[in-house]
């Protein structure tokens, strides 16, 4: 019996010189972005302490839910549309209308980052904290990494953030000494990661000096093409990241702090799998233009191998989730280990999200039936949310969360299936 995709053959086409240079490159990368907060957090757990970290880390969940009105789904579609583009003359419309319009998504994002500092009871409204998380925000929706990706330019991408989270780090450690500096360490995010995005914002542009030109309404039409991808990397992103911030209104400022530790150590884990996900959706776009049918049995080998690898992993850290958490942030922190222990098995659910809808619903097109998936999920993750972190705390936002990552899967799962049925059928009755 032949397998319909052979291991071999798919190793082969992955494993070029370039693409295993790509892949290692990207995947040192994604090891140091998981070393990184490894470092970072422990190192402000215990020099902020309880409450400066709840803080810090409720601003940050701000920063990321501002960060999705700039990047707009961009890092899905612009990749997707670099990579397929025919010339540089259309590469260079491509990135002209997507900074134009990001540009323009910067003034929202200052009002909804404003509107969550000053609801959030962590926060307080506090002007300098609110600001410093707009800048965050910005600067990571700014990015032109979704660029380097669709023009396989892996080493330069690479660098830039690799640089930008070193110089964090290390401004970091010499500048962050007590309580008080919350307001400093995330004034160093925002100006490290401001850095590397407008460089290679810089960089992106330079490259097409005479084409990378638009104007307002090539821009809306950017915004109004990309507008179902926005709404599910927005869903994406609230369902993902907007725990800390929920547990502010529902729970208290330890919870939202214990909650945002055990996300530190989730979240990087959780998105290992992307930069083989930056191999993937170029090839895995073209193979899908020619047979959507093979893009989905290749998506399906590698679900099967990631999940079960994942799954071993969660196990690990569900047992070693006391000691993990002890050592790592300190005996003030200890009480939340159980919330890491739930939260581990969110790794094998995000891992299988991160394949089916970000990597092959994308290469497939189906950018309306991922909006339908992702805010069905956000309706899921938010609803459990507000009712488990209200009687359970961490733990309650730790288990809605994973409910919502196993409904998007199965719901992702069904659409594709459902529409590679009825492609065939179409490209049967053509015949």
């Amino acid at each position: 019996m032949r397998l319909p995709v052979n291991p071999r053959e798919l190793a082969g086409k992955v494993l070029t010189s370039k693409g295993f240079r790509d892949a290692v490159l990207v995947y040192f990368a994604y090891c140091f972005r998981f070393i990184s907060p490894l470092l970072l957090y422990p190192l402000l757990t215990r020099r902020l302490g309880v409450d400066g970290f709840s803080v810090y880390a409720t601003a940050y969940s701000i920063a990321l839910l501002t960060s999705i009105v700039v990047e707009y789904g961009f890092n899905l579609s612009g990749t997707r549309d670099i990579a397929t583009a025919a010339d540089d003359e259309q590469r260079g419309q491509i990135v002209g209308r997507i900074s134009l319009a990001k540009a323009l998504l910067c003034l929202p994002a200052v009002v909804i980052g404003f509107a969550l500092g000053a609801t959030n009871p962590v926060v307080g409204g506090d002007p300098a904290v609110t600001l410093a998380s707009i800048a965050i925000g910005c600067a990571l929706g700014l990015s032109a990494f979704w660029y380097f990706q669709g023009m396989r330019r892996i080493f330069l991408a690479v660098s830039l953030e690799v640089s930008g989270q070193v110089i964090g780090l290390i401004s970091t450690f010499l500048l962050v000494q007590h309580p008080k500096d919350t307001i400093l360490a995330l004034s160093i995010q925002a100006g490290a990661i401001a850095i590397t995005s407008l460089g290679g914002v810089f960089i992106m542009l330079r490259q097409y000096p005479d084409r990378a030109k638009s104007n307002v309404r090539e821009a809306m039409d950017a915004l109004v093409t990309g507008f179902p991808i926005f709404i599910s990397r927005s869903a994406v992103v609230i369902y993902g990241t907007a725990g800390v911030f929920v547990l502010g209104l529902t729970s208290s400022a330890t919870h939202a702090a214990w909650y945002g530790a055990a996300e530190r150590i989730i979240a990087p884990a959780a998105a290992l799998l992307r930069p083989m996900s930056t191999i993937l959706l170029p090839r895995l776009s073209a193979q899908a233009s020619e047979d959507p049918r093979k893009a989905a049995r290749t998506a399906g080998l590698i679900c099967a191998a990631t999940g079960a690898l994942y799954l071993f992993g969660a196990l690990i850290v569900c047992l070693g989730a006391p000691i993990l958490f002890k050592v790592i942030f300190g005996a003030g922190f200890a009480g939340g280990a159980p919330v890491l222990a739930v939260l581990a098995f969110v790794m094998p659910a995000a891992a299988l999200n991160t394949i089916i809808v970000n990597q092959l619903m994308v290469a497939l097109r189906l950018d309306k039936k991922i909006a339908q998936v992702v805010l069905a999920g956000a309706a899921v993750s938010l609803a459990s949310a507000f009712v488990l972190s209200h009687s359970f705390g961490g733990v309650g936002m730790a288990a809605s969360r994973l409910l919502s990552e196993l409904f998007i899967f199965g719901f992702a799962a069904f659409l594709s299936w459902r529409h590679l049925g009825s492609n065939r059928s179409v490209t049967s009755a053509t015949r």
